[in-house]
């Protein structure tokens, strides 16, 4: 359900172990989206991968607890980055009825309506006897070749086709009519009268696993550190004295009235001074009790003077690792 036109459109220059964006000033955006990293997260949890499952309280599929209406942009967002590829798209059927993809896949004779025998045409190797499965007959636990008279073991035939006959006049059915029993609504309808919903598997880009997972696991530090300070995290958006709603890496409000609000950059070269006046826009704007800001790999020391300045924390360090490790830092700017 969440797949649209635009995955499939994507499906081709998405399925293969490259960048679009390579560097990480391009992903960085993805990597501040709060949705997104939900969506990452939860992927790396399961090797990587996003698979939906039938969920019978809606008929349709879903992706574990993620609510689908809220991941769909950002999964838009991750498809566009290459952070994410879509990996299968099919089009499942479903009731028009009563919105149900649960279904009883029916095979029947067209011409009588009726039901259908199978049966699969058979070698069997040793002799070269091909026939009918049926003509094979079993003698207590064993199956006996009607040509040589010898024991059938196993490995030994070969499947070579099948086909179906009607029950009523007998005749081989070629092509099967196919309908579906809705579970549901306890009705049938043909393949025909079915709508079709999506059901789209992805996967994170391999080349980027290791990078996502340091990120994440920066976030996440920086998630425990502010629990363990009293702090509950809080959806990313601020809405500043100027009516217009600011987002931010991270949000977090202690007693309901203390806001802290922290923005990372991570880059390849040094932070440009533009992200900054960007950031103490909405600083100054939203005006949060405590603000910090990480910046990987270097901030001009004027910056960081003016920063400070403000009130505001500064952690600069060469690599996501280290910033990692001073985020005791964040905390002592916490007590």
């Amino acid at each position: 359900m969440l797949a649209n036109e635009k995955h499939k459109s994507e499906i081709g220059p998405l399925n293969r172990d490259t960048l679009q964006l390579r560097k990480i000033d391009d992903r960085m955006p993805y990597y501040k989206d709060y949705y997104s990293r939900i969506i990452l997260k939860k992927m790396i949890e399961k090797e990587g991968r996003l698979v939906p499952h039938y969920d019978p309280k809606t008929g349709g599929f879903s992706y574990g607890d993620l609510d689908p209406n809220l991941i769909k942009e950002a999964m838009v967002k991750l498809i566009k980055g290459d952070l994410v590829r879509v990996v299968s798209l099919n089009s499942a059927a479903i009731c028009p009825h009563h919105g149900e993809t649960a279904f009883h896949v029916l095979l029947k004779c067209k011409r009588h309506n009726a039901a259908l025998n199978r049966r699969e045409l058979w070698e069997h190797t040793l002799c070269g006897y091909i026939a009918s499965s049926d003509n094979f007959k079993k003698v207590g636990d064993k199956l006996l070749c009607p040509k040589c008279r010898c024991e059938v073991k196993a490995g030994e035939v070969k499947r070579l086709g099948v086909w179906f006959s009607c029950t009523v006049g007998g005749e081989n059915v070629p092509d099967p009519e196919i309908v579906l029993h809705c579970i549901a609504g306890d009705h049938e309808i043909s393949i025909i009268e079915a709508g079709i919903i999506e059901r789209a598997e992805y996967q994170i880009n391999p080349i980027l696993i290791d990078e996502i997972k340091h990120i994440l696991s920066f976030y996440d530090k920086v998630g425990e550190i502010l629990r363990e300070k009293g702090y509950v995290l809080d959806l990313p958006v601020l809405k500043g004295a100027s009516g217009v709603n600011h987002t931010f890496d991270l949000v977090a409000k202690k007693n309901d009235k203390n806001v802290f609000i922290l923005e990372a950059f991570f880059s390849e070269k040094e932070i440009p001074e533009a992200t900054l006046i960007s950031f103490l826009t909405k600083v100054y704007d939203t005006r949060p009790e405590k603000a910090a800001i990480v910046a990987v790999p270097s901030l001009s020391s004027m910056a960081v003077n003016m920063l400070n300045g403000l009130g505001i924390k500064v952690l600069v360090s060469p690599t996501i690792y280290e910033a990692k490790e001073r985020l005791v830092e964040i905390s002592e700017f916490l007590s």
